[in-house]
């Protein structure tokens, strides 16, 4: 195990975290301010998971899954205990993390922010 985190040190290509995170502002820039996520006020974001709040994530999931992506809800493991924790609830009920990686081209950037913003259901935050 030591060795695989010693391999994958010394090959560590620092561009990669610096082109995902451009390709996450880049598609969060197009959707605008229609959409909130979560960390969006945050003065460091990573951007290693790109998630965005939605009404209707499954609908939006379905649309987007429609043309090519492979988007997620991913929230299998979290769950809100109690009802104090409303925001945590409506958090987890309408995430949806995008797809958001280097590879994707600029044109498929535009066609992804495209199918979010046609999204008839305004976000939550």
């Amino acid at each position: 195990m030591l060795r695989l985190l010693q391999n994958r040190l010394k090959h560590l290509d620092i561009s990669h975290f610096d082109k995902h995170e451009h390709y996450a502002r880049k598609c969060l820039s197009l959707l605008g301010d229609r959409i909130f996520y979560p960390g969006s006020k945050a003065v460091q974001y990573s951007y290693w998971l790109v998630p965005i709040m939605i009404d209707d994530p499954v609908l939006l999931m379905a649309k987007i899954r429609a043309e090519g992506f492979d988007t997620t809800r991913g929230t299998t493991s979290l769950r809100a205990i109690g009802e104090a924790f409303i925001q945590a609830k409506q958090l987890i009920e309408n995430v949806l993390y995008l797809p958001i990686h280097p590879t994707l081209s600029e044109v498929q950037l535009l066609h992804l922010a495209q199918i979010i913003n046609s999204h008839p259901s305004p976000p939550k935050e």
